[in-house]
């Protein structure tokens, strides 16, 4: 009875070991073998978002993060889930914090903040500044 008794167990350990081996392999990976969740989907379609602002394809995206397109399409359709490294690579990227990807806050668009050097300026010495500014902006083409 026990020798049976030690081949289920055998076996039965074998499982949860397979089993914990694939589930770490498949987080390592980024990849969940389950349906998208809502988490994954808002994850992607704020990817798409940012992505759009940019006015960039995925496949250029994915060429300048050194990943595939089928990957990046993967993250943007919500079939595929980010890693810590892989959020941190694309806050970095559309320079957002990584808790907005997260859905933990919103996105604020950042407001321009004058530089100290140029606050610290005399009114007449500001307009100087911004004299130059713009001239040499009008001198761009823009």
């Amino acid at each position: 009875m026990s020798s049976v008794f030690n081949v289920f167990y055998a076996i039965y350990l074998t499982i949860c070991i397979y089993n914990s081996a694939f589930r770490i392999y498949n987080m390592y990976i980024g990849v969940d073998c389950v349906k998208p969740n809502k988490d994954s989907i808002d994850f992607g379609n704020k990817l798409r978002e940012l992505r759009a602002k940019k006015d960039m394809s995925q496949a250029n995206v994915a060429e300048l993060l050194g990943i595939g397109q089928t990957t990046y399409a993967g993250y943007e359709n919500g079939k595929r889930n980010a890693t810590v490294s892989t959020i941190n690579m694309f806050s970095k990227f559309y320079n957002v914090n990584p808790n907005y990807l997260l859905g933990m806050e919103k996105h604020v668009e950042s407001v321009p903040v004058s530089p100290p050097h140029y606050t610290d300026l005399t009114t007449d010495n500001r307009k100087v500044v911004d004299s130059v500014s713009q001239t040499l902006y009008e001198q761009q083409g823009k």
